[in-house]
């Protein structure tokens, strides 16, 4: 059993020493409910738990996300089909469902890059390589037209090569770091780049 006190001010309007003191009410806490209860009435844990959450949402190198079109709410996939023109790659594609493998990417950091550890937090401007789970790496090719959709194909590879992306904002309110006299935005879950919004799925 834990036995603590802890300090209430009670402002009740009275003023038994006139001296415009407050009283002072001691509270037993004596299970870790009450401490918890007690801590969460405090404004500084709000403001930790706040924090925390806001963290929380950064997307850091290593971390598994999915991008959801912003226009067709339609995530970004791809399946074991090839394309019979262009690239005959490995197509890439939009759908509603979110499988577990073919729609989730890992942020890597870009090919020809020094390999650093992860759970460096990604910044906007950086530029990234995006992994899936079955260990294909997106690529584009501005030479080759997608059949369908008639703009640049974009398919996937086990190659490792000209696979890199920039982050680009295209939102205001995105998170913020100031430090001496530069600002570095960081990006986060439901953040939105160009027409893609960007939801973080696992650490």
């Amino acid at each position: 059993m834990i036995h603590s006190t802890i300090n209430i001010n009670n402002n009740n309007g009275n003023n038994d020493n006139n001296n415009n003191n407050n009283n002072n009410e001691i509270e037993e806490i004596n299970t870790l409910d009450s401490l918890s209860n007690a801590l969460k009435s405090h404004i500084t844990f709000q403001i930790l738990k706040d924090t925390f959450n806001e963290y929380s949402k950064l997307i850091k190198y290593g971390n598994f996300v999915s991008l959801k079109h912003i226009t067709t709410g339609k995530y970004l996939t791809t399946d074991d089909k090839k394309y019979l023109t262009g690239s005959r790659g490995q197509i890439v594609f939009s759908t509603d469902a979110l499988p577990e493998a073919n729609a989730i990417w890992k942020i890597n950091y870009p090919f020809g890059s020094q390999p650093k550890a992860n759970n460096e937090i990604v910044s906007y401007g950086d530029t990234i390589s995006l992994q899936n789970k079955l260990g294909k790496m997106l690529w584009a090719y501005p030479n080759y037209k997608s059949p369908t959709s008639g703009h640049v194909e974009v398919s996937c590879y086990s190659m490792n090569q000209y696979n890199n992306w920039m982050i680009e904002p295209n939102i205001s309110n995105i998170s913020t770091k100031k430090n001496s006299n530069e600002e570095k935005r960081y990006l986060k879950s439901e953040d939105k780049i160009v027409i893609w919004c960007i939801e973080l799925v696992e650490h």
